[in-house]
């Protein structure tokens, strides 16, 4: 079975070099690890939490009157948040 490429991953094809604001991609653009001064030798490689870290999703919340953390999620970009 073949599937059928998503428009997002051709609009990246197409574009992803040429806009200057990016909301749809997940990672950063024209930065190194040197440039964010991480160490690599000393940086933990982990899966994440699914629904984003539990502090971060509480300090949001707290943001919004009646809203708690299980109200929130936490993604990495926009194609990330369109599947939630």
């Amino acid at each position: 079975m073949w599937f059928q490429r998503m428009a997002l991953e051709e609009w990246f094809d197409r574009y992803q070099y040429e806009v200057e604001y990016d909301i749809g991609e997940s990672a950063v653009k024209f930065l190194t690890f040197e440039d964010l001064k991480i160490d690599l030798g000393r940086l933990p490689l982990r899966y994440g939490f699914h629904k984003g870290r539990p502090d971060l999703r509480g300090y949001i919340a707290e943001q919004y009157p009646g809203l708690s953390s299980e109200h929130v999620i936490v993604t990495s970009g926009a194609s990330e948040a369109n599947l939630q």
